[in-house]
This record gives C-alpha cells, structure tokens and sequence, in this order.
C-alpha cells in the first residue's frame, strides 16, 4: 500500500511537470537508440566477416524444412538460423515462419542465405470470425477449473495448455479462474488460440513440409502449429537450451515421445541406455557435471547460484538450527509459472496446490527436519522481468498455513546455501517433475514425485498413483530407507544420458552471456560464430551431425554420434 501511493504521487509529480515527463521520456528513448545501435553493429559484424553464410547450394532434394519463429528474441533467431543452415547445406528448402513486424530477425535469416518467409498474420486475416466465436461458445459453456482447461482440445490440438501457458507467464504464476478479473482476458486468449489453430491449418496446407523445427512447442500460438504437424504425421522437432553454454537438446516428437519434456528420455532410448556397460568413465563424467552444473562453470547454471556458496552439512545444521539427530526431507519448489508444469500429468491442480498441501503435511510431521527450498531462479527471474514485492511462495504460506512450526525452515531463493550442499544434508527430497527428481537419487536419496515427467517410472523415484496416496507417503517419509545399488545406478545411467549423450555440442557457434542486474538487453544473450570460410563451414562437424540425425534417423531423442542405434545415411 505504501509503495502505491509513493507510486501515485511521483505519477502525479511527473505529470504536473511537463519538462521532467519529456526528459524521462528522452532518456527512455535513448536507451531503445542503444538497443538498436548494439543491434546494428553485431548484424554489421555478421555481414562483413560472415558473408560466406550467405551461399546456397544450387541443387535441392525434394525436402521442405519449416522453421517456426515467431520472436523478435535474436539469440533464438540465430540457433534457428544455424539449423536450418545445417539443413540447406543438405538440401534441404528452408521456409521461416515469423511475423511482418520481425524485421531484425528477417534480416538476420537472409545473412545466414535463408530468404523464404511466410507471415502468421496473413493465415490469421482468412479466418472467419464467426467460426472462432461458435467454437469459443461452446467452451465457454464447459467447466472452466485449472486441470479441466489443461485437457482442452480443438482439433486434437491442445487448445487449453496453450491457454494457461499465456496465463501463467503473464501472471508470473498459477491462474485463478473462477477470478471474475480474468474472464474477458481468459476469453480473448481463448479465441486468440481457436483462431491460430484454423490460421495454422491454412499456413500448413499452403507450405506442406516434411519438417518442422521449433524452440518453443508447446506454447501458446507455436502449441496449434506443432500439434497439427503431428497429426499430419510430419516430423516434428523442437530444441531447447541444457544448463550449459555449449550445448543443445533435440527431440522429435512421435508416438512414444509426443507431450514428453524436450530434455528427457523416451522409455525406448531409456530401456538401452539400462544395458550400457558401466565403469569409472561413466561415474567420473556423471560426478564432474555436477561439479560444473553447480559450480560456476556455466553461465546459464551460474545464475541459479549467484552469491552461494558450498557448505558441509554440519554448516547447514549450525546455520539453520536444524535437529542434528532427525532425518531431513527438503522440499524443491518449482517456479510456479514453470513451462514444466505442462509436460505431464499432475496429482493436483496446479503448482500452487501441490505447494500448499506439501507444506501442511509438512506441519503435521514433526518426525523429520523440512526445508522448503524456493526455487533460486526466481531472483534472476523477477529481476529479468522486473517484478518486485513479496513471493507468491510467502504469500501462500502466510495465507493458507500461517507461522511455520520450529522443525520446518524456509529457505529463501536468494539464500547463501548453494544448491549442491543440501543433497549431502538431505535424506529425502520432493518435487513434482524438477531436475532434482533425475539428480538426488544418484546419490541413494529418495524423491517422492507429484505427477508424471521426465524420469516418472524408470525405477529410481518413489511416485505416486494420486494424491492421498503421495500425502500419505510424506505423512510417513521418515519410515523410507535410502535407494537400492541397483535404483542408483539407474539414476546414474539416465543422468549419464542427459548430462552427456543427449548434448548437441556447439563448436561452430559460441553462445556469450551478459546479464543485466535489471530487464533486459537485447543481446545480453549472443551467438558468436567461430568458423571463418566457407569450406569450414560445410565441413562442420557439429552441423552435420545435428543435420544427420535430423534427415536420416528417426529415433526421438538426439544421442551424440557414438549412440546412434539406427542407420546413418550417406546423401
């Protein structure tokens, strides 16, 4: 309330003086000049000791790539670029879809030789707006809740994650839907997503490609795309950035892999991945990535831990009071406006429910220590986005269970424990499908999960088939005992596999980071090239290994080159 109103009267501070709103207004616009200028100088640079992008191949074979972008966010624009130069290098005819106001994007394309663009808004201008509001009736007549939503479906496309996708990252978490304030907007994303789903029927019709490679599958707008290119049996295949700066996850999405998180495994890939010999190669490489998952070495896994440090479990005992002689159970909340909360199925409504009734049971469990450990992305997060004020997380637990008693501690996302130390102190965890469901149990520590995900059903979690059977595990969590040799060596071989096998090294591109301490820069993410002519690029050995795969093996999940199961081919 004191913040609003010291908000209020600097507004009408401003206001009443006209000279000070135009010199804020100046400053304002010069910081956009400098965007701009940074803009033009990195595209300069690509232009002038690149150009040799620029060339393409004169012959095409008879297949079409489609490269869904539809962001104006330049570090994704030229991960994409890069693939589909991989591709064209091959053969292949490349089409991008984007909007006509991505003007910097298209520019960035054509310097890497691809020059065929179609535009989303075009498709969108056919659709009739009758069609889209006879449809949106009829949803609007059914029981609108959170998982009730999340099964929509419209043209076997799933209409309503790609709803609450929008919802939950305008919002920076869970969406309440009953909330009168949000029924127009719930509307109007509602008929925004009908009417892209018909636009992308249209958009697929006129381009019909064997391929369509996307960042972000299952979001709203991208989500209708991806999911009419499934059914229409075209190949469909999304890439995401791992914690590390060097590397990139694919995945194709089939039958087996379809809805599946981009960096997991399919249970096929899985069930090979159990007979690989094991020996002090494996366990060394599984051990040094968590060295560098939470050591530093990474920006992108920096982030997590600015201003931690690793500190023994004594340490932690000393410096949270904790009861030295009970087992300790820690709590790894998810951020709550998490895109995981789309890749499964959950045991309760939403994040913040599972939260909630994790915490109360926690209250009613004095037989071991708890730590609720918030998520530490939420300082860089909120910071990105420049959102201030109290966490959703506090605001829950002071709303819906009060004071906290003396054997449950609290950790703050920006607390000094670096993350890695508690899996020393912690005799169990629990998430709903976060990494440390895939990480913990590599060292004998049970995690009990709320819901399907990446690893659910691989041997190595404790998971449940609802959830008064998951309360009812953490009501008796201290009666647990540690995890067989045979489950963490199961843990081990599938982390072996994501940490490692399923890595997309980059070598002819470097990704650089620089963060601002507030918002955003439009190249404080950057991809440098590090090849410098023409024959280096064609014989780039990380580019024809992605285009490899790609073209000629039809397994869901990318594995580096020694893991390819299926034949190669030679074209």
């Amino acid at each position: 309330m004191i913040i609003k109103r010291a908000r209020e009267r600097l507004s009408r501070f401003i206001s009443g003086m006209p000279w000070l709103k135009l010199k804020l207004q100046l400053i304002k616009n010069n910081w956009n000049i400098l965007h701009r200028l940074a803009i033009v100088h990195d595209y300069a640079i690509l232009e002038k000791k690149f150009s040799f992008f620029k060339e393409v191949p004169e012959q095409l074979i008879n297949k079409k790539v489609c490269i869904v972008s539809l962001t104006q966010f330049l570090y994704q624009v030229k991960k994409e670029a890069t693939f589909a130069k991989a591709l064209q290098l091959r053969g292949c005819d490349i089409t991008v879809v984007t909007y006509k106001h991505c003007v910097w994007p298209q520019k960035y394309f054509r310097s890497f030789g691809i020059s065929k663009f179609v535009y989303l808004e075009d498709f969108i201008s056919r659709v009739k707006n009758e069609e889209v509001e006879g449809v949106a009736e009829e949803f609007l007549q059914k029981k609108i809740s959170f998982q009730e939503v999340k099964q929509w479906k419209f043209k076997n496309c799933h209409l309503g994650q790609q709803i609450l996708s929008s919802f939950a990252r305008r919002l920076h978490g869970t969406p309440d839907l009953a909330h009168p304030k949000l029924h127009e907007l719930f509307g109007f994303l509602l008929r925004d997503e009908i009417k892209t789903i018909y636009a992308s029927g249209m958009l697929l019709d006129e381009i019909n490609p064997d391929m369509l490679i996307f960042n972000e599958a299952k979001g709203s707008v991208y989500g209708g795309i991806s999911d009419l290119a499934f059914n229409r049996q075209m190949d469909v295949i999304q890439f995401v950035q791992p914690l590390r700066d060097d590397a990139v996850t694919f995945k194709r999405f089939d039958k087996e892999s379809m809805g599946s998180h981009p960096n997991s495994l399919s249970p096929s890939t899985f069930e090979k991945i159990k007979t690989m010999p094991w020996g002090q190669e494996q366990e060394s490489a599984v051990l040094d990535e968590f060295e560098k998952r939470y050591g530093g070495i990474w920006f992108l896994s920096r982030r997590n831990q600015q201003g931690k440090q690793k500190k023994s479990k004594q340490e932690i005992v000393s410096q949270l009071g904790i009861d030295s002689q009970k087992k300790t159970a820690v709590l790894f909340s998810h951020i709550l406006w998490d895109a995981n909360l789309f890749y499964g199925d959950d045991l309760f409504e939403d994040y913040e429910e599972w939260f909630i009734e994790t915490v109360k049971v926690a209250v009613l469990n004095p037989n071991v220590n708890w730590i609720i450990k918030l998520h530490p992305g939420n300082v860089w997060k909120r910071n990105r986005e420049k959102i201030s004020g109290e966490l959703r997380e506090v605001f829950l637990i002071r709303e819906k269970v009060g004071e906290l008693p003396a054997h449950i501690f609290l950790l703050h996302p920006d607390t000094d424990i670096n993350s890695f130390s508690l899996f020393e102190l912690a005799d169990y965890g629990i998430t709903v499908r976060g990494t440390v469901g895939m990480e913990l149990p590599c060292f004998g520590k049970p995690v009990f999960t709320a819901g399907t995900g990446r690893y659910s059903g691989f041997g190595f979690t404790i998971d449940s088939d609802s959830r008064e059977q998951y309360l009812d595990k953490l009501k008796h969590i201290h009666e647990f005992s540690q995890l067989t040799e045979e489950q963490m060596m199961l843990a081990k071989k599938h982390a072996y596999a994501i940490f490692n096998l399923r890595l997309w090294e980059m070598k002819s591109f470097k990704a650089e980071f620089n963060y601002k301490k507030k918002g955003v820069h439009p190249l404080d993410h950057n991809l440098l090239p590090t090849i410098h002519s023409l024959d280096e690029l064609k014989n780039a050995e990380d580019l024809y290994e992605f285009a490899e795969w790609a073209l000629c093996d039809s397994s869901s999940d990318y594995l580096k080159r020694e893991c390819f199961i299926s034949a190669r081919c030679s074209s």
